[in-house]
């Protein structure tokens, strides 16, 4: 959201040497309109089973 681009003419000094970043991280959009998410909405299923398989140890013989 509002175009993310690094600015690298601006800022080559020591405390900003790859430049300045002139856009809009996922955290400044949410402020700007509320509570809002930004990005992907999990479905209820996915809500109720978040890790299923992500622990899950394969069979070893």
């Amino acid at each position: 959201p509002g175009g993310q681009v690094w600015n690298v003419r601006v800022g080559r000094k020591h405390h900003a040497p790859y430049g300045v970043f002139e856009g809009m991280t996922i955290f400044d959009a949410g402020a700007k309109v509320g509570q809002a998410a930004i990005g992907y909405i999990p479905t209820d299923q996915e809500w109720r089973f978040v890790n299923i398989y992500e622990d899950t140890a394969t069979w070893y013989e």
